[in-house]
């Protein structure tokens, strides 16, 4: 009864940690992706530098800017996300899919292993008609979040492929990558130089992780 009652909480805590580990303009910049998509948004409590504390829903999130503008009992603040210094996303369970890259998964389902990801990404590289595709396995951190960020990038390039080659001019554009090579960075970026696409995966003190949301097709869009 004891160890019952212990696997709630831990279970919860494993989830929780799925959570990428963005910053405020990441998660603001999610929220209006989501936005976009659907009409959906969320509520917020903004601590701000001054002492000051901002309740209200997102409505919109300017990224060159950095201001967020939420509603609260008929009222419109803009606020600067420099002057904010903790962000509490309300009711964050409905948000759990988006903010955990989709890997909310049961604790007992295991990290996919380093051969598990050598094969996937051997398949990637065929599927993308590649001529090479170059991980540096040696030198990847090796525990399970960083294995679980790896396959959610190669899964996501597969996706972004897909999407950019619906059309002839996407079809195109993604001929001029011949090779693929992933390189260990401070932050998450996409470099094309003669042909070699460089993806640079940021790696923190717990390992690889993610890119931000709807950040990797952006940024090949941009390249391309």
């Amino acid at each position: 009864m004891a160890e019952a009652a212990r696997e709630g909480p831990v279970d919860e805590l494993l989830r929780l940690r799925r959570v990428w580990p963005g910053s405020a303009a990441d998660l603001f910049q999610m929220l209006e992706e989501q936005l976009a998509i659907r009409p959906r948004s969320s509520a917020v409590r903004l601590e701000c530098s001054g002492g000051q504390t901002l309740h209200g829903q997102v409505v919109r999130y300017q990224a060159q800017s950095r201001t967020v503008l939420l509603a609260h009992q008929g009222t419109l603040s803009w606020v600067d996300l420099n002057q904010v210094v903790a962000v509490t996303l309300v009711h964050a369970e409905s948000w759990l899919q988006e903010l955990t890259r989709g890997q909310v998964r049961g604790p007992q389902e295991p990290a996919p292993t380093r051969l598990h990801l050598r094969r996937q990404a051997e398949q990637l590289a065929k599927h993308l008609h590649l001529t090479s595709f170059e991980i540096p396995w040696t030198k990847l951190p090796d525990d399970d979040q960083s294995s679980r960020h790896l396959q959610l990038l190669l899964k996501e390039l597969d996706e972004c492929w897909l999407e950019i080659g619906a059309d002839e001019m996407g079809k195109k554009a993604l001929t001029g990558i011949r090779e693929m090579v992933l390189e260990l960075s401070d932050y998450p970026e996409i470099a094309l130089e003669e042909g070699r696409c460089y993806l640079r995966i940021a790696a923190g003190p717990e390992g690889l992780l993610a890119f931000p949301p709807g950040s990797l097709r952006k940024q090949l869009e941009k390249i391309l």
